[in-house]
């Protein structure tokens, strides 16, 4: 038996009740793209609807797992791709530290008890050490250089003793 619609042809044998189920699955699906309705599936396979439903749902879901795992393998290339820039961008890091270290020393706003004298703020951050000052009535949080040199690094206060 051939079934044909719209150009493309499927080629069904006249045994198609004696098939097993998993060969009528392939047939299920390849009549259904063609655009058959369940009805006519039906009765060109033999089957019964809860089959085709069922058999048409299963397709669905692995379509769909199918994407999922296109989707995945896309976020695990980008992942790889961040976790290279981030790789550069921590290295890029260290350099500018490891600069900082070398000119803290040189820096007039480097207080000989470690702490900067130039930057303060108003309230303390409890991840950073600082030390705590009062400064024209003001209290005022001074952050440490030797902990946080990071900060050495990007200063624009920066200036030579």
């Amino acid at each position: 038996m051939i079934v044909s619609r719209g150009g493309v042809v499927v080629e069904i044998p006249e045994n198609v009740a004696l098939l097993p189920l998993r060969e009528k699955e392939k047939y299920i699906v390849e009549l259904r793209k063609q655009g058959k309705t369940y009805r006519e599936i039906v009765k060109i396979l033999r089957v019964s609807p809860s089959t085709v439903a069922r058999v048409l749902k299963q397709y669905a879901r692995e379509r769909e797992i199918n994407e999922l795992r296109e989707k995945l393998r896309a976020i695990e290339e980008k992942l790889k791709e961040l976790e290279e820039s981030l790789s550069a961008l921590r290295r890029s890091y260290k350099l500018m530290v490891d600069h900082a270290l070398w000119r803290r020393s040189n820096c007039r706003y480097y207080g000989s008890d470690g702490y900067c004298s130039y930057w303060t703020w108003r309230r303390r951050v409890e991840e950073w050490k600082m030390k705590e000052e009062v400064v024209r009535g003001e209290r005022v949080y001074r952050i440490s250089v030797e902990e946080h040199a990071e900060y050495c690094a990007t200063c624009p206060a920066f200036t030579r003793k």
